[in-house]
C-alpha cells in the first residue's frame, strides 16, 4: 500500500505530494509515466544529500528546520557514509512553520563558522524571513541526522507538474563530534513525488489516477520532525552514557 505526504512551499511556488511505495511497483510506474507522455531527464547529479541540524537547546521550532543539501554524481555517494569536509559547497537551508524556505550556498566551512552562536546576527542576516526560527536555537548547531537517496526527474510537455522517483533512500545517525554520519537504516521501497506549480492544482488529480495513486493514505505532516526528535533522544543518551563512562 502507498502512503502519502503533502506539503506546500510557497517560496517556490509549488505543491508536492509524495507517495511510498513497494519496490516492485517501480517498472509499473515507470511504464505508466511512459505511456502518458513523461520522459526521463538528464541529470549529471543524481545524488541528494540532506543533514538535519539541532542544538542541545532545541530540535525544531513549529514545524521548522535547518538543514544542508547537495546534489552529487553517484560516483562520488557511499551507502555506507555521508562526510562533511569543509572545502565542500551545501546549499544552507532553513524552513519556516510557514513553508516557506530561504538559502545560500557556501562550503561546509563557512557554514559551520555561520552555525557558532556568536556568528547568529551574521546567520539571521543571511535568513530575513528567518531570524524568529534561529532566535530559537541557544546553542551551536550541530548535525544530527541526514539522509540520501537517488532521484530520476520526469517531464512532459503535455502538463506543468514534474514527477520524481527516488530509490535507495537511506538514513545516517552523527555521532557526538564527529564530521562523518554513519548508516542507521535503509529503505528498500520507492518514493514518488508529483510536484505541481501553483495555478496547474487540476493537474493533480490526474497525474493521481494516471499513476493509480489515488487512494494512497496520509502520513503525519510532522513525521521529519518526529524522527529528528527520536534520533537526538538518542543521541542526549548516547551522550550522558559516555559522560558516565569517563566519570567512572
Amino acid at each position: 500500500m502507498a502512503s502519502i505526504e503533502q506539503e506546500t512551499e510557497p517560496l517556490v511556488q509549488r505543491q508536492e505530494v509524495r507517495y511510498l511505495l513497494e519496490e516492485d511497483c517501480g517498472s509499473r510506474i515507470l511504464k505508466l509515466l511512459e505511456d502518458n507522455g513523461f520522459s526521463l531527464d538528464d541529470h549529471q547529479n543524481p545524488i541528494t544529500q540532506t543533514i538535519y541540524f539541532a542544538s542541545p537547546s532545541l530540535i525544531t521550532v513549529s514545524g521548522g528546520y535547518i538543514r544542508i543539501r547537495r546534489y552529487i554524481p553517484e560516483g562520488r555517494a557511499s551507502r555506507d557514509t555521508i562526510s562533511l569536509s569543509p572545502k565542500d559547497e551545501w546549499f544552507l537551508e532553513v524552513k519556516l512553520p510557514t513553508g516557506e524556505k530561504e538559502r545560500i550556498q557556501r562550503s561546509y566551512g563557512e557554514i559551520e563558522n555561520l552555525l557558532d552562536p556568536v556568528s547568529r546576527q551574521i546567520l539571521a542576516e543571511q535568513f530575513p524571513a528567518g531570524t524568529m526560527l534561529l532566535q530559537g536555537f541557544e546553542d551551536r548547531l550541530i548535525p544530527i541526522v541526514a539522509t540520501q537517496w537517488f532521484r530520476r526527474h520526469f517531464s512532459s510537455v503535455r502538463y506543468r507538474s514534474r514527477v520524481t522517483m527516488d530509490s535507495g533512500v537511506s538514513y545516517y545517525r552523527f555521532l557526538p563530534g564527529e564530521p562523518r554520519g554513519v548508516l542507521m537504516s535503509s529503505r528498500n521501497g520507492l518514493r514518488l513525488e508529483i510536484k505541481t506549480p501553483v495555478g496547474f492544482e487540476n493537474e493533480l488529480p490526474t497525474i493521481q489516477k494516471i499513476l493509480s495513486v489515488s487512494q494512497a493514505e496520509p502520513l503525519p505532516v510532522n513525521w521529519h520532525e518526529d524522527l529528528l526528535r527520536k534520533l537526538y533522544s538518542e543521541f542526549l543518551m548516547r551522550k550522558l552514557g559516555l559522560c558516565l563512562k569517563v566519570a567512572t
